[in-house]
């Protein structure tokens, strides 16, 4: 696989995929550009670069992966045609750059087209996104005389090279519409792009769509997009990384023999996959893809909704970031919103299993959408990504628990020798399903559950627990994490103990912004002391009590670590 990865990489690079120069951006990858300096000076921007719009929720298909689950009529108060054409002008007021029309399916509104005009007079950029069904000559014929080739697009989506797939994805009768849409664009000389949502369903057909698209007449640019886990999308997967990017590379290839334009989109999940970093290294060497902020929704973008309603993103569409409407309030207002405070402050910000990955300054640690759509937590790690990281310490492997795993867990929880350095002298009383459950609420959430593995014996031998908890009877400053080790009886006098866990606590920070605050429970009766002081750390705070779910009564002492 790494041969392929490596390959992969090297298209990316010649074709330019990866905007590395600030000063040869196009209208995209400036956007970009301005999301990365926005974090790197932790800020966000004085008004939104980007402003997607689903001017209406109405959609004449039902799409499998649809994030804002879209019907065939209307339910919302959507805004009418004065009050889109008065909300462009606000727009340009403020210096939007770039509106992206989205849906729904834009085309079915009747004002449609009026909507673009407006955005072109006001010497906007737009973007359409469409499915591709309702292109009729005259639209075509009006957005080639509306639209700058250079700075707007036109999006078409298909997810499959036949009717039997993309149908099967989209709807019946879908594929048909759509490839005849396709035609008439070509037909008249409008340019087009086209859009690929990649999941299990369609990911083997990716080089069969491009082939369609080509036989066609080809197009400015075939991108792939990975699914989103939101709206319908939720009942979907996209797992088979591998594959995707055999796939890229099967176009690749063909593009070389027929010398056809490059493929502008790329899969987007390659980051996952053992090996990317020492590969990425030696394909772009100093000028290694930096990493990017998390999120732009909040930073350099905002979503408004057909009623009116603004979001941070078309994906983040939920109660609690509603900002207000631009019917009462004015857009500075609305991206002022204190209701987007934790999230542009937390945005950059990483916890979980992504704080050990040898990936995290490729990658960024995945979106803050799937983060707080999954664990409601915006620094959470990314739930789909399918990337293992280890940590290797001396003569140990620190990785995340797996189901296998759950047996040693309990026999560890249990075992009384092991809990006298924690806190329970009698053990715990679990049953192995409670074990399991942890150890799935674990992937989920922000805090970090790592196994100590023996490498040699390849024999879990330990347990890490490791989290971010500002809960504490002290006064401290920066980020403070938790700690708490279990080991084996037979592994203490190995050295593991003194020798090695020091290393793994500097080990697994990221960065310089930490106090490491053990937290020890029944110290003053076990010989933890010892150990943690051998280790670096220092007692401070007075014992506190706490009562378990189960009754057992723990005595904490805090002790700190500073960096």
């Amino acid at each position: 696989m790494n041969k392929e990865l490596e390959k992969y990489l090297q298209l990316i690079k010649d074709n330019n995929v990866v905007k590395l120069d600030p000063n040869n951006l196009s209208l995209g990858g400036f956007y970009q550009f301005l999301d990365r300096e926005a974090h790197k000076y932790s800020t966000y921007l004085s008004v939104p670069a980007r402003v997607q719009w689903e001017i209406t929720q109405q959609c004449n298909l039902s799409c499998r992966q649809c994030y804002v689950n879209s019907k065939h009529f209307c339910w919302k108060d959507e805004l009418d045609t004065k009050e889109c054409l008065k909300l462009v002008e606000k727009l340009r007021r403020i210096n939007v750059l770039w509106i992206e029309l989205q849906g729904g399916e834009p085309l079915i509104r009747k004002d449609f087209l009026k909507i673009v005009e407006k955005i072109k007079l006001e010497n906007l950029n737009v973007k359409i996104a469409t499915n591709g069904t309702l292109i009729t000559k005259e639209i075509a014929k009006t957005l080639f005389r509306l639209l700058d080739p250079k700075n707007d697009s036109f999006q078409i989506s298909l997810d499959g090279s036949n009717a039997e797939i993309n149908d099967r994805i989209r709807g019946k009768g879908a594929f048909e519409k759509t490839i005849n849409g396709i035609k008439i664009c070509k037909k008249i000389g409008l340019r087009y792009s086209i859009n690929t949502t990649l999941m299990d369903e369609n990911i083997h057909d990716a080089f069969n769509i491009y082939k369609l698209i080509h036989n066609i007449g080809g197009a400015d640019r075939f991108s792939f997009f990975t699914l989103m886990k939101v709206g319908r999308g939720k009942q979907l997967n996209f797992a088979l990384v591998e594959e995707g990017i055999r796939q890229f590379i099967k176009i690749k290839d063909f593009e070389k023999k027929v010398k056809k334009p490059s493929v502008r989109g790329y899969i987007g999940y390659e980051k996952h996959i053992p090996g990317y970093k020492e590969t990425a290294e030696k394909v772009f060497g100093d000028k290694t893809i930096p990493v990017a902020n998390r999120n732009s929704a909040s930073i350099s973008n905002m979503d408004i909704d057909c009623d009116g309603s603004v979001y941070p993103s078309s994906y983040l569409q939920i109660p609690e970031f509603n900002a207000g409407n631009v019917k009462s309030s004015t857009l500075r207002q609305l991206w002022n919103t204190p209701k987007w405070q934790d999230l542009r402050k937390e945005s950059h910000k990483i916890c979980g299993r992504c704080q050990i990955c040898d990936l995290y300054n490729f990658c960024g640690g995945g979106t803050i959408t799937n983060s707080y759509l999954h664990t409601k937590n915006f620094c959470s790690s990314d739930a789909q990504c399918l990337y293992e990281p280890v940590i290797k310490v001396d003569n140990i492997i620190i990785r995340r628990p797996k189901k296998e795993d759950s047996g040693f867990l309990k026999r560890l929880w249990g075992n009384p020798e092991v809990m006298k350095y924690v806190g329970f002298p009698q053990g715990m009383k679990v049953s192995d399903g409670k074990v399991a459950k942890w150890i799935n609420e674990w992937q989920m959430s922000s805090q970090l559950r790592l196994i100590i593995e023996d490498s040699y014996k390849i024999v879990p031998i330990g347990e890490i627990g490791y989290r971010e908890d500002n809960n504490f009877p002290f006064k401290h400053k920066g980020l403070v994490l938790a700690l708490d080790i279990k080991i084996v009886p037979s592994y203490w006098g190995k050295g593991i103990a003194k020798k090695s866990l020091k290393k793994i606590i500097e080990k697994i920070s990221l960065t310089n912004q930490y106090e490491f605050l053990q937290v020890t429970p029944n110290i003053l009766n076990t010989k933890a002391v010892g150990l943690y002081k051998s280790l670096g750390f220092t007692e401070i705070g007075k014992t506190k009590s706490w009562v378990s779910k189960d009754g057992n009564i723990v005595n904490y002492q805090y002790m700190v670590l500073h960096k």
